[in-house]
């Protein structure tokens, strides 16, 4: 009788371990997260958008509404995130008129950057959310949550004023909308099938490159009925309703960008042949290259898993008795996001392959990576088994390791605009020089634009200043390799600092498979030099 009871306790403790430790970790994984802010901003030139919302807030302050519109029409298909992005930009507007700091200084871009923060803890609660109502499981879900969270992808940018963390969400909430409608089909009417369909636009709206969302978020909708046996009326009803909610977030866009002078619908049109900074060879490598490459440890532990899911898969179809094709409409139904995204994924790879019209990017990746893991949840971990202690750590223990890797990393680099800030003002007696190892010293204009820092003009013209590699690295040439800079023995290193390409996952923002190579060979360095 003791050793029953003894045997029972010890099975429920198993869990409530799990549960807590979990919960523990991701807490001190969204502390962590907090470090990473302040550096950062305006790092990439699409960053630059941010300030069409700034200056949107500044007409609207001036009481020109069309100057308002144009603004936020002048974001290659952005309108969405600029239009959220007005309430960060508010506040910076109004630092600027009570303090006198400018948007442009780093202490004053903290703001959208915390911002971004919120979304991205925002993101991980829905996460969860959407892990608990798929897998059934909590400590699956936590788990789940955990390694997204873990993932570099995931947390890369949130240093960055970017729309993808903020079309995710949106993404996430309309996941999370559809799953709960499935657990309560009295809630199922028009208007919660019409605003999904809104929900799924604004994302698209936010960020262009995530327009798979729309097509899994209807989809998703699909009632059985509809899929087996095949019902016209309830797809047309469920696809009209839905077409018109997303229509209507795409009309108001239009309509707001028409009033700025320009055609939404015509931006997202021509965007599509804008999206080829990268190497169409990558089309179905792009997504190993980056688990490997970028995300290491977690990456190959991603991959093996991946490997050891087939033959479970397989297994568990094999032993399903009496298949009928009403049994097989239901498990797609089931599934239905799972595939969706696999698809949809695959779908992205062939147009990137084989008719070359897209290429593959960290940030579109952002997208698919978070269901790849619950993917690998949901086969693993079925609802109907408990998780245990050994799987848990060992998993675990490999994300948080990939983690604090990448923390110690992300905290090591600097980005050309932050030694712009920090460096350059004490060198204001001298005359101050670029060179880069990649022979792209010109573009040091980028981040000059963005930091008046010479106050004073320069009193002492014999006396140099050099700045290395404080440039926007790109293109990156194979062919010139490391390229040394070497300077007379009279110049002093002041400061030396690694560029923030040389972090694995940034070169996956456009740079070919060769430039990555280069990028990771030649391990290029920020550096002030200083005539002595």
């Amino acid at each position: 009788m003791v050793s029953s009871i003894s045997l029972a306790e010890r099975r429920f403790s198993i869990p409530v371990v799990v549960r807590y430790s979990l919960l523990g970790l991701l807490v001190l994984l969204l502390g962590v997260r907090l470090s990473f802010l302040g550096t950062g901003a305006l790092a990439f030139p699409d960053e630059e958008r941010y300030y069409r919302s700034v200056e949107a807030v500044e007409a609207l302050v001036g009481g020109d509404v069309a100057g308002f519109c144009e603004r936020l029409s002048q974001t290659q298909g952005r309108p969405g995130d600029a239009l959220w992005r007005v309430a960060p930009a508010s506040l910076q507007v109004l630092l600027a008129e009570v303090a006198g700091v400018s948007p442009h200084s780093p202490a004053s871009l903290l703001i959208p950057v915390a911002f971004n923060y919120l979304i991205v803890l925002c993101s991980l609660l829905v996460y969860y959310r959407i892990g608990r109502q798929l897998l059934r499981n909590e400590p699956a879900a936590l788990l789940s949550t955990l390694v997204y969270g873990c993932l570099v992808n995931t947390n890369l940018y949130i240093r960055h004023i970017l729309p993808y963390d903020a079309a995710l969400l949106c993404f996430f909430l309309t996941v999370h909308w559809v799953l709960r409608l499935r657990q309560r089909p009295e809630r199922r009417t028009y208007w919660a099938v019409f605003s999904i369909g809104a929900l799924s636009a604004l994302t698209f709206a936010i960020y262009p490159g995530y327009n798979a969302a729309v097509v899994v978020g209807w989809v998703m909708l699909l009632e059985k009925r509809a899929i087996w046996p095949f019902n016209w009326r309830r797809l047309l009803s469920t696809s009209v309703v839905f077409a018109l909610g997303a229509a209507g977030v795409l009309l108001l866009f239009e309509l707001l960008t028409q009033a700025g002078g320009s055609s939404y619908l015509e931006s997202c049109i021509s965007l599509s042949s804008t999206i080829t900074q990268g190497d169409f060879a990558d089309g179905f490598s792009f997504l190993f290259k980056y688990l490997f490459e970028a995300e290491r440890s977690l990456g190959y532990l991603l991959v093996g898993l991946a490997a050891a899911s087939v033959p479970v898969l397989l297994y568990r179809l094999a032993r399903r008795r009496c298949p009928t094709v009403a049994a097989y409409a239901e498990l797609i139904r089931d599934n239905m996001l799972l595939l969706s995204m696999v698809l949809a994924f695959l779908a992205y790879a062939v147009m990137v392959f084989y008719q070359e019209k897209l290429v593959f990017y960290g940030r579109i990746l952002h997208l698919y990576l978070p269901f790849f893991v619950l993917l690998l949840a949901k086969v693993l971990y079925p609802a109907t088994r408990r998780l245990q202690f050994v799987p848990v750590a060992l998993v675990a223990g490999t994300a948080l390791y990939s983690f604090g890797v990448f923390a110690v990393e992300y905290h090591r680099i600097v980005y050309p605009l932050t030694v712009l800030y920090q460096q350059v003002p004490g060198l204001k007696s001298t005359t101050v020089a670029h060179k880069s190892q990649t022979g792209t010293a010109d573009n040091a204009d980028y981040y000059l634009a963005r930091a008046p820092l010479l106050e004073t003009p320069t009193t002492d013209t014999s006396r140099q200043a050099v700045l290395v590699n404080v440039a926007f690295l790109y293109p990156i040439h194979a062919g010139v390799w490391c390229n040394i800079v070497e300077l007379p023995p009279s110049y002093k290193l002041l400061f030396s600092a690694p560029h923030f390409l040389t972090l694995p996952a940034y070169p996956f923002e456009g740079y070919r498979t060769e430039e990555r190579d280069v990028i990771s060979h030649c391990k290029y360095q920020c550096q002030v030099y200083v005539q002595q």
